[in-house]
């Protein structure tokens, strides 16, 4: 039997269960229903995206011996959701918050960087365009891996990481139970940023489950003009440089038959 015959990934041929590209703007009034228009018959995204929603928000205030109050704020935001064979594929969503407005981009049936990455910028690029004058303060990129083990199988990290790893900490492997975080400041040809690591190991269906959680935030030392930006090549290369730092990330700490399993190459 090989020694990881009861360890799975998330799907068949890799171990993403999510990916989110991230953008965080300076404050600015959005209002919603200026953007149904890109799902309408003939809107810009309409190939990617079919239903459009807003967005409300919920704050609750509980204070020691005062009633509680809970607000909402009614078009905080929007939602773009396209679908797959009926399922939810990828969402896109707006929030508007007191101090940033923030954008994500989320795959929730991923299949390849090649197929993610021109569908977020397109649709980045188009939502945009409605909001002139927006200002990019950051962006980041963030990977949700996940593997799990057969119901009756008992967990052994070894058949999942690699116990050489020069990430994982000593003693990490030894725990039925983990949640490891770990975050660096790095740089890259002047550029700096955050590289954060979550690593949690529990029981989840009545089975192991192991979440890797991979991001990677890339802050602004001047505000750009987020079109502007959407359109260079340094934000292009950027991601992609994230993209790659998640899978030589991959390979370091999970081990060489894992890594095979899922096809995974740093190229």
């Amino acid at each position: 039997m090989a020694m990881n015959e009861h360890v799975h990934p998330y799907k068949d041929k890799h171990s993403v269960k999510e990916a989110v590209i991230s953008f965080y703007l300076q404050h600015c009034d959005v209002t919603p229903e200026s953007f149904r228009k890109l799902l309408s018959e003939e809107g810009a995204v309409r190939k990617f995206y079919q239903k459009f929603e807003t967005v409300s928000e919920v704050s609750v205030d509980i204070s020691l011996g005062k009633d509680t109050k809970v607000s909402r704020v009614q078009d905080a935001g929007f939602k773009f959701t396209g679908f797959k064979e009926g399922k939810t594929s990828k969402v896109v969503q707006c929030i508007n918050q007191p101090l940033q407005t923030v954008f994500t981009f989320n795959e929730l049936e991923y299949t390849s960087w090649k197929e993610y990455l021109p569908v977020s910028m397109e649709t980045s690029k188009q939502i945009a365009r409605v909001l002139p004058q927006s200002r990019l303060v950051a962006f980041n990129l963030l990977y949700i891996d996940e593997f799990y083990y057969d119901r009756d199988s008992s967990y052994s990290a070894s058949d999942l990481f690699n116990l050489d790893s020069r990430t994982l900490p000593e003693g990490l492997t030894d725990s039925p139970l983990v949640d490891y975080h770990l975050v660096l400041s790095k740089e890259i040809g002047g550029q700096k940023y955050t590289d954060s690591l979550n690593i949690k190991v529990l029981d989840a269906d009545l089975r192991k489950t192991v979440r890797i959680i991979n991001s990677v935030t890339f802050p602004l030392v001047k505000r750009s003009d987020w079109l502007t930006y959407l359109e260079s090549e340094e934000l292009t290369d950027l991601l992609n440089y994230a993209h790659q730092a998640n899978k030589q990330l991959l390979n370091d700490i999970l081990n060489k038959e894992i890594v095979k399993e899922i096809g995974l190459c740093v190229c």
